[in-house]
């Protein structure tokens, strides 16, 4: 069975919270990209835009956030969930979270462990969140992450 990959898209709410300019409209932009991931005979990494994904497809998503308004944004936390029928790919996040959300909602430090202290497998994670601190105006911020679809 095919998957609209729009249909995950429409899933990638990108911004946990933003702290300035907050009566004014939002200056904070977001665009994501996804792309399918295969190997080339050569063994070259082959990125095709995604308009339609398979089980098991390895899937790219890339997000750029930027700031365009005329003064810095502060406390800004861009966020990619990771929707179910998806399986991050551990490792695979450029640059590094710091935080991991196992429901979507609640966010703990980046790996993810149980309430054992166990590591937690990163297929069950269903967000990623980066902590920017400050975004200057017209310096973007871009992150990605891997995840393969599973049914």
């Amino acid at each position: 069975m095919k998957y609209p990959v729009y249909c995950m898209l429409a899933c990638l709410g990108l911004l946990s919270s933003v702290s300035a300019l907050s009566a004014q409209a939002d200056p904070l932009v977001a665009q994501i990209d996804a792309y399918i991931v295969t190997t080339a005979p050569d063994q070259a990494e082959v990125l095709k835009l995604a308009e339609v994904a398979n089980p098991g497809d390895m899937i790219l998503y890339r997000a750029t956030f930027e700031n365009q308004g005329e003064v810095a944004l502060d406390a800004v936390k861009p966020i990619i969930p990771i929707p179910v029928g998806l399986a991050y790919v551990g490792g695979s996040a450029k640059p590094e979270p710091k935080e991991v959300s196992l429901d979507g909602t609640n966010f703990q430090p980046y790996p993810a462990v149980n309430q054992l202290g166990e590591s937690v497998a990163p297929s069950a994670y269903r967000a990623l969140r980066w902590d920017l601190g400050t975004l200057k105006a017209d310096a973007p911020f871009t992150a990605e992450l891997r995840a393969k679809l599973i049914n």
